[in-house]
């Protein structure tokens, strides 16, 4: 029997729904050298305490609030909320529900990123099954004058002392983490009502307290893998949660089939999904918000951020940036496709092509070094290499379209607003300034319809 199952039965909760999650962001270290606290530095794409923002939410908990250091309350309100927190407050007093009776309270450390749902679902479940007033998340460890030890008689928790107040602390202890659960009635007791407004620490002290004074049960649940309990300290802590946590990401994908060339040079956000079956070359970057299909092929030295990839898609070497593409495409090499860009079904974009707030209808093709600004373009159109959609006038960008099965000629300049009708042509070099009625060609500097009787006068 290992150490874990000693100390606390493994009873994990199933969800985490009737209870109330308070994530404290308040840390803040000097180490670190910054004026963001700790809990809002970016971790594999998220914010730490994002990251447990959607662990969470996942698990169904009733109610999450936020606790941030005094002074950062209404310079982060937007992020929060971002990321499902509505509630924060600069005192845990505040975030205590009085509307849920006999509701369990679970405070979790924002600076923690690689803290698990399982963990946390343990927790829940320990402190449910021995129906205690205060249960701890503690780790076996080597302590520190700042960290608090668990003293234990008989295996049973009597009280919480200090490294460098306990006798013989030497060597590995019980640590507590910052991490609890607890009776909602615990923490509105007016006898610990001033230790709400202290850290964490100090906090779970006074609860200690409180229950011993009360004969109230304390008990513990000892994760088994201490890495889970790091917490970003400085800048040296931060690169070592992020690379362990892209470790953990990449094998997690892996194990749900996707092919990754060479996991070390790929980098792939906390929040990303992608299907299976599909492969990953090296050196590519795959951001947060992005969700790719299965059977897809991302070729080395592309960047992908906050994009939707269907199935069966194809990107050599290009930069993406909330952009969709439909089943079927292909894209690059060295293309960027920027927010807003579209893709419907079959779509070939080439090399060196930009996108802005564009959209191709299905099956059209942009061959190569092209740009494409704000608009819309039909189904089977052909759009040739050195098309520019000129949208921008120097004080105002305009929209454009493009009907289904036209044809632009190379090096086409289309100055918006124009509409150009289905089964339209422009011929190589044209500078089109004017709306293009369907079935049309045009041509010339500025163009004009293609007329094949000479002798007809041509106005405009």
């Amino acid at each position: 029997m290992n150490t874990e199952s000693l100390i606390a039965p493994l009873s994990p909760a199933k969800s985490l729904a009737g209870w109330v999650i308070i994530i404290d962001a308040s840390a803040y270290t000097d180490e670190i050298n910054s004026k963001i606290p700790n809990s809002f530095h970016l971790v594999a794409g998220l914010p730490a305490f994002g990251k447990i923002a959607n662990i969470v939410r996942e698990l169904n908990c009733t109610r999450v609030g936020c606790l941030v250091a005094k002074g950062y309350r209404q310079q982060y309100q937007d992020l929060l909320s971002t990321h499902g927190i509505e509630n924060s407050s600069e005192s845990i007093d505040e975030l205590i529900p009085r509307d849920i009776e006999d509701c369990q309270v679970m405070v979790v450390r924002g600076d923690m990123p690689l803290i698990t749902k399982q963990t946390m679902l343990k927790l829940a479940g320990q402190h449910e099954l021995m129906q205690s007033a205060l249960t701890l998340l503690t780790v076996f460890g080597q302590s520190s004058e700042s960290q608090v030890e668990v003293s234990r008689r008989n295996g049973v928790i009597n009280s919480l002392v200090n490294p460098n107040s306990s006798v013989g602390s030497r060597g590995l202890k019980e640590i507590v983490s910052g991490v609890f659960a607890a009776r909602s009635d615990l923490l509105s007791d007016s006898e610990i009502k001033a230790e709400l407004h202290l850290d964490i620490f100090q906090l779970i002290h006074g609860l200690a307290d409180a229950c011993g004074n009360a004969q109230m049960r304390i008990d513990a649940y000892q994760v088994t893998e201490a890495g889970e309990m790091d917490t970003i300290n400085d800048r040296e802590t931060l690169a070592s949660l992020e690379g362990r946590l892209r470790d953990r990401i990449r094998q997690w994908h892996m194990a749900n089939g996707v092919t990754l060339r060479d996991p070390n040079s790929i980098y792939i956000d906390a929040d990303v999904l992608i299907g299976s079956d599909t492969v990953i070359h090296p050196n590519v970057t795959i951001r947060s918000g992005s969700r790719i299909g299965s059977f897809c092929n991302i070729e080395s030295n592309s960047v992908i951020e906050d994009s939707e990839i269907q199935d069966s898609v194809t990107i050599h070497s290009s930069t993406l940036t909330g952009t969709t593409i439909e089943t079927g495409c292909t894209v690059g090499p060295f293309s960027h496709l920027r927010s807003g860009s579209y893709l419907a079904r079959g779509v070939s974009v080439g090399t060196n092509v930009e996108m802005k707030s564009s959209r191709l209808g299905a099956d059209s093709k942009v061959g190569h070094f092209a740009y494409l600004g704000d608009v819309t373009i039909g189904t089977n159109v052909n759009i040739g290499a050195g098309t520019v959609i000129a949208n921008y006038d120097g004080s105002t960008k305009h929209q454009s379209s493009i009907g289904d099965r036209a044809f632009i000629g190379s090096n086409s300049v289309l100055i918006s607003p124009i509409t150009i009708g289905p089964d339209a042509m422009t011929a190589a070099g044209a500078i089109v300034t004017k709306d293009v009625e369907a079935g049309t060609l045009v041509m010339g500097m500025p163009a004009r319809e293609n007329n094949s009787n000479p002798d007809k006068e041509i106005t405009g």
